[in-house]
């Protein structure tokens, strides 16, 4: 069963050797702040330690869950929310003095942001029924929505799609929130002439172990049979193309009035574009190139006679998730060592020379592609036998779908290979040979 989280590009890849990103503020008359109380959602108990940060710099929560950011100027502050172990939250706080006040009135935004633990499994089977007959509902797409669980805070990581396997089964392990979660299911049966569909909110420890999907005519529903941000499988693309066009074809002429908008997620903010309609086809046109390594969000309100449908996807922009189906002529002498602690993973091996920083691909499971993740930093040392290269990894990899905190749990598999990079971002060699972790793995 292929499974793959959707990354917002504000938490796009980092590489060993970056420097922090530094702001500076330039003062107005106004001073704003934002201050808030940070809860665990599974009791309400104040949250210690939790790191919140965005262009301002980052602070912690003190004993009773409460942060401030004071001295802001006016403008839209997007504020990330994380703690080890918990799902990291996003809020965007638009601050703008009250016409009503004068400007040298201080002015404050509040909040209060509730975190789960991502400890959470799903297991379900889905059902169709044809001719008074349940069968199981294999290899379809289906999609697993982290729903807001306050006014205006969303999940960074906010959406898990997949595949059911060839038993109909949707299984997703360690990755969920004590929260709900939206299920939904939309799959055209050009064969079968039948259209299978489910939209359902659930908190995952609570779904049904089987379920049955709602069945119509393909006649009788309008729905989007292809679109340059699906791909092969029907999920949601993370590499589209910045400077293109896209493009909706229905399953039926659609109507004039049909509308669709486009909003930049990582940014907060629309985007302007035009939307326009022939024949079955949508086609929205930016104006303007959009950002790479953005998260977007497209909302179409389509129309077709008396049908009428109202659909929201998310997609990635090109650079966000750099993939290499195939890799060759890996050339680094394979002499990798790996210590583990609590929250990271040193990988250590002979350092390369010229190099100003590593980059790290890895997959797991039995993954086929290999993804650029995070990498903490890395140190060089030399002695008198050895010169050595130390790379910290996150333990969480959303990129390789590897469960916060699992990274060596039980049966769990995961390959990595690393190239050096110079300073001005030359490419020295090829990768390393593959190193593969396991613990307890049998296959």
């Amino acid at each position: 069963m292929k499974k793959s989280f959707l990354l917002m590009s504000l938490a796009a890849l980092l590489f060993v050797g970056c420097d922090k990103e530094e702001t500076t503020v330039v003062k107005d008359s106004s001073d704003f702040s934002i201050d808030g109380y940070i809860v665990d959602g599974d009791g309400n108990i104040p949250m210690e330690g939790v790191i919140v940060k965005g262009a301002f710099g980052e602070t912690k929560t003190d004993t009773k869950g409460y942060f401030k950011v004071s001295g802001l100027n006016h403008g839209t502050y997007s504020v990330i929310f994380e703690k080890s172990g918990f799902g990291k939250m996003i809020q965007t706080f638009n601050l703008e003095p009250n016409t009503d006040t004068p400007l040298e009135v201080n002015y404050t935004a509040s909040t209060i942001v509730s975190m789960f633990k991502m400890d959470g499994s799903m297991e379900t089977t889905l059902w169709k029924v044809l001719n008074n007959k349940r069968v199981v509902l294999a290899n379809v797409p289906y999609t697993i929505n982290l729903l807001s669980p306050n006014s205006g805070v969303t999940f960074l990581y906010n959406k898990i799609e997949g595949v059911t396997d060839a038993n109909g089964k949707i299984s997703v392990n360690d990755t969920l929130p004590n929260a709900m979660v939206n299920v939904s299911v939309e799959y055209a049966d050009e064969a079968a002439g039948k259209f299978y569909s489910l939209d359902m909110d659930v908190l995952p420890k609570t779904v049904s172990k089987s379920l049955d999907v709602n069945v119509q005519s393909l006649s009788e529903v309008l729905y989007v049979i292809d679109s340059n941000i699906f791909d092969a499988d029907g999920l949601t693309v993370n590499n589209f193309e910045v400077g293109g066009s896209l493009t909706f074809n229905f399953n039926k002429s659609i109507d004039s009035k049909s509308t669709a908008t486009l909003y930049n997620s990582s940014d907060s903010r629309d985007v302007a574009a035009v939307v326009t309609v022939s024949g079955s086809k949508l086609t929205i046109d930016p104006i303007g190139d959009l950002n790479k390594k953005k998260q977007y969000r497209v909302k179409l309100d389509v129309v077709s006679g008396d049908d009428e449908v109202t659909k929201t996807y998310y997609f990635t922009t090109v650079g966000a998730v750099e993939s290499l189906a195939k890799v060759e002529g890996l050339t680094l002498e394979n002499d990798f060592k790996v210590y583990e602690d609590t929250k990271t993973v040193n990988v250590e091996f002979s350092i390369v020379d010229g190099a100003s920083y590593y980059e790290v691909f890895g997959k797991y499971g039995t993954q086929t592609e290999f993804l650029k993740f995070d990498v903490v930093s890395h140190t060089t040392s030399s002695t008198a036998t050895k010169e050595k290269a130390s790379l910290y990894l996150y333990d969480e990899l959303p990129n390789m779908n590897i469960p916060s905190g699992k990274m060596f749990a039980e049966g769990n598999k995961y390959t990595i290979i690393v190239r050096a990079v110079a300073n001005n971002g030359d490419i020295l060699g090829e990768f390393s040979n593959p190193l593969v972790i396991a613990k307890n793995v049998t296959n």
